[in-house]
């Protein structure tokens, strides 16, 4: 879960999902650390102890790709 530091507590937003397809994220602004609260790095932590997708290039809420489809207005970067 190389974009987050759970140490610092921030994530690093370093890409983003548009059309399904993964890109660099637009502006300097999009590029800031974004804060996260230590609930939120605790639940992140529980959800990598049991999530099958543990490679770095690998969503943070991935799924497999024949049990879901792609929702409109719901995709996130990761």
């Amino acid at each position: 879960m190389g974009d987050f530091d759970f140490k610092n507590l921030h994530v690093s937003v370093t890409r983003s999902l548009v059309d399904q397809h993964v890109g660099p994220v637009k502006t300097e602004a999009s590029r800031k650390l974004m804060p996260i609260d230590e609930y939120v790095a605790h639940d992140l932590l529980a959800w990598y102890e049991v999530t099958p997708y543990k490679q770095p290039s690998d969503y943070v809420w991935a799924t497999d790709a024949n049990r879901a489809e792609p929702s409109v207005g719901n995709s996130l970067s990761g």
